[in-house]
């Protein structure tokens, strides 16, 4: 028999799991959403790291029955792989799929799908924003991407990358975090277009011509020379084409350009050899034309100018003379 968990385990697992004080109001909805079994007393304990908007948990837990009609997670995928356990998955009224020890299952959306674990399980979980992955090239569909074994390829190594981010012990540096974060991001994109399987549509041709488009750029940002056009080109599309791919993404190839070149100025940064550099040289060497240029991307994408975050980074330590 199962009862929904009590409100003050609901709140401690929100706030666990965001980092955010939780409202009675989200804690009573969300409390019709997760049960758990009549005989026991409810256990729930998780290390959890923010990268951006993307968030990677670890999560132990008693027994747990998710009713998805009562979750709230619109514009949210989940990814999960389970470390321990097993549970059923699936639609209230469709095909139900038994996960084991070593499964995945993704979702963009829990309307209409339950999850029951009868025993306790460990997880790891990985939440990213669904407008990103778009923004990347993939638009994602809750029916189309449901594993019940280990999924594609990539899903392990993205499934050992998350293990490691959600290490209590791991101490990383403002960059370190950075690539970590960039990583998942590129492992969970490739483990979608891995999986394929899906009608290409405008809307999906769209999406990949994006993908192509954010490759290319992360390949070659750091040429001062490349400009829409020089990404348009290489792509065999016109650059009003290659515009009308990025509409309605969230972002634009310029702004691509930008965040790519403002991400690698970030890591310079906090190379010992460019704790002297001027803005100047190190605008060259992530391929801006102009420490202005750098500046005003570094802020757009980091809310703070390279000065100052070169001043958050810590002092290394000077080397004895020989």
């Amino acid at each position: 028999m199962w009862k929904p968990i009590q409100a003050s385990a609901m709140r401690h697992i929100i706030e666990r799991m965001s980092n955010v004080a939780a409202s009675d109001e989200h804690v009573a909805r969300a409390s019709q959403g997760f049960w758990t079994r009549t005989d026991s007393v409810f256990h729930f304990s998780a290390q959890v790291r923010a990268i951006g908007d993307t968030v990677v948990m670890r999560t132990t837990q008693s027994a747990l029955r998710i009713r998805g009609d009562e979750v709230r997670s619109t514009g949210t995928v989940h990814i999960a792989f389970l470390l321990d356990g097993s549970c059923e998955f699936g639609q209230s009224n469709g095909d139900v799929h038994t996960i084991s020890r070593g499964g995945l299952f993704v979702t963009s959306d829990w309307a209409g799908y339950n999850l029951t674990a009868p025993e306790s399980t460990r997880v790891l979980s990985i939440r990213m924003r669904e407008s990103r992955l778009q923004e990347r090239g993939v638009r994602v569909a809750a029916h189309q991407y449901r594993f019940g074994g280990a999924g594609p390829s990539l899903s392990a190594p993205l499934r050992e990358l998350g293990l490691s981010i959600a290490d209590a012990s791991w101490n990383p540096s403002k960059p370190a975090l950075m690539v970590a974060g960039r990583a998942v991001e590129d492992l969970v994109v490739g483990m979608f277009l891995e999986a394929g399987g899906y009608a290409m549509d405008s809307e999906d041709l769209r999406a990949g011509l994006r993908s192509r488009a954010m490759a290319y750029i992360a390949e070659r940002h750091r040429d001062q020379a490349l400009s829409p056009q020089a990404v348009a080109a290489p792509l065999g599309v016109s650059l009003r084409h290659l515009q009308r791919a990025f509409q309605d993404s969230g972002t634009s190839i310029a702004a691509e350009i930008a965040g790519q070149r403002a991400e690698t100025a970030a890591l310079y940064l906090a190379s010992p050899g460019a704790r002297t550099a001027t803005m100047g040289e190190l605008a060259a060497r992530s391929g801006f034309s102009s420490a202005y240029e750098l500046r005003a991307a570094f802020a757009a994408r980091f809310g703070m100018l390279p000065s100052a975050y070169r001043s958050t980074l810590p002092v290394l330590p000077t080397l004895p003379a020989p």
